[in-house]
């Protein structure tokens, strides 16, 4: 995958050292995503985090940090199409926030604008992803009409569905 990764371009912005060859690039290149996955994170931190997502990048009360603003849209985007692996769809559909899951058992969501959910427990189902933690942000988004695919009323009116006409008579 790291080759083909490479081979499009995905990783122009790592630089690749004068004497490395370029198997030595790729091998450095899976160990910083390996070092990436790697990093303990707990709940707190990923409340935090999709609290600075759903600020737009800037959120002083939650963290110090700061985003730029297209960056933070370009991260909910990718949430949103594949932050739950092979059950990405089934969640916009289920939940509509856009997502992401770890193995670890860990999930955050983001409503953009409002705020930034996260959830913990280790059980998880055949796509990694935590069955509780699913569960207790799926009840909260319910119950507080967050899904971003509902119209500004919190109803069912969502500006992506189409009326079907009716046929004829």
């Amino acid at each position: 995958m790291a080759w083909e990764l490479l081979h499009t371009g995905c990783f122009q912005h790592r630089l690749r050292l004068e004497g490395e060859s370029q198997v030595e690039h790729v091998e450095q290149i899976v160990s910083d995503y390996f070092f990436a996955c790697s990093l303990k994170v707990t709940c707190d931190d990923l409340a935090r985090f999709s609290a600075l997502l759903a600020a737009q990048g800037e959120a002083p009360a939650v963290s110090s940090a700061r985003l730029a603003r297209d960056h933070v849209s370009q991260v909910v985007t990718l949430m949103s199409s594949c932050g739950m692996y092979d059950g990405s769809g089934e969640y916009a559909f289920a939940v509509g926030l856009p997502p992401k899951s770890g193995v670890s058992g860990g999930i955050m969501a983001v409503a953009p604008g409002k705020l930034g959910l996260a959830a913990f427990c280790s059980t998880v189902d055949s796509k990694g992803t935590s069955v509780v933690a699913r569960y207790m942000i799926e009840e909260i988004c319910r119950a507080e009409r967050l899904s971003v695919y509902l119209g500004d009323d919190g109803g069912g009116s969502s500006p992506f569905l189409v009326e079907t006409l009716p046929g004829p008579p």
